[in-house]
C-alpha cells in the first residue's frame, strides 16, 4: 500500500470513528438526560413552590457533579467530530484539487472514502478489475502530485 492510499484510507477510517463518536454522544446524551430527569426534576414539583435556604446539599451537589461528567463527556465527542470532519473535508479537498476525470473521481469515492473492495468498486464502475486498476493508478499519480505539492 502506497502512502497515498494511506491517506485515502484514512477518509473511511475516520468515517468510522465518526459513526462510533456519534454513536457514544447519543449514549452520554441519554444517560444526561436520564439523570436529569430523575435527579433533577422530580416528579410532582412541578406547580410546587419549594422553599430554599442557604445551606449547602452535598446530595444535590453530587448529583450536578454526576450529571456534568455526561455534560462534558458529550463535549468530548462534539469535539472529536468535528476534528474528525475537518481531517476528512482536508481529504476531500486534496482530491478535488487533483482535478480527476469523472471515472478516476468515481473510483476514488467508491474504493477509499465508501470502503469498497477493489472488484466491488470495478462491479459497480461497470469495468474489468484491470480497467479500474488503470484508472486507481492515475488518480494516485495525480494525487500524489498534489500532495507534493503541499
Amino acid at each position: 500500500m502506497t502512502d497515498v492510499e494511506r491517506f485515502l484510507n484514512r477518509y473511511y477510517l475516520l468515517s468510522m470513528q465518526q459513526k462510533q463518536a456519534e454513536n457514544d454522544w447519543l449514549e452520554a446524551k441519554a444517560e444526561y438526560e436520564m439523570q436529569v430527569d430523575k435527579f433533577l426534576k422530580p416528579a410532582g414539583l412541578q406547580n410546587t413552590r419549594v422553599q430554599t435556604s442557604n445551606k449547602k446539599d452535598p446530595v444535590a451537589d453530587a448529583v450536578v457533579k454526576m450529571v456534568d461528567v455526561y455534560a462534558k463527556r458529550m463535549e468530548e465527542e462534539r469535539e472529536s467530530m468535528m476534528e474528525m470532519e475537518k481531517e476528512k473535508q482536508d481529504i476531500d479537498a486534496v482530491v478535488q484539487k487533483a482535478k480527476l476525470n469523472p471515472m478516476e473521481n468515481t473510483y476514488i469515492k467508491l474504493r477509499y472514502f465508501k470502503g469498497e473492495q477493489a472488484r466491488i468498486t470495478a462491479s459497480k464502475m461497470s469495468y474489468s478489475v484491470s480497467q479500474a486498476r488503470r484508472y486507481k493508478q492515475r488518480a494516485l499519480a495525480k494525487i500524489d502530485a498534489v500532495i507534493k505539492c503541499i
